[in-house]
């Protein structure tokens, strides 16, 4: 029994003690935003996730705004709109209106 109880924590120790290899991140580069307007109309864009500002050229009175996974966004509107998209997330556009910039932030 004293053997069995000596191995044991030899064991565990050099378990312990052993260097633990970090898993790498996984890097999202980009997440897709997907507009929502009246009528079903819609559309999506690509923003990459280091915090470039892109500028969104598309006429579509935007009511609504998606994210998939990956990133936080900002999304700015012709009329002063300012919303964070999170993870995975919809925001609601309180007045609907073009959107004209997004910019997305890694998680």
């Amino acid at each position: 029994m004293k053997f069995f109880l000596t191995l044991t924590s030899a064991i565990l120790g050099a378990a312990l003690a052993a260097p633990v290899e970090e898993m790498p991140k996984r890097q999202i580069s980009e997440v897709t935003l997907s507009f929502s307007g009246a009528a079903g109309a819609g559309y999506s864009i690509t923003v990459p996730t280091d915090g470039t500002t892109v500028t969104i050229d598309n006429p579509l009175s935007v009511s609504h705004i998606y994210s998939g996974c990956g990133a936080q966004c900002v999304v700015s509107g012709a009329q002063g709109s300012y919303v964070l998209v999170g993870c995975g997330t919809g925001v609601d556009i309180a007045t609907p209106q073009p959107q004209v910039r997004a910019s997305c932030f890694h998680n």
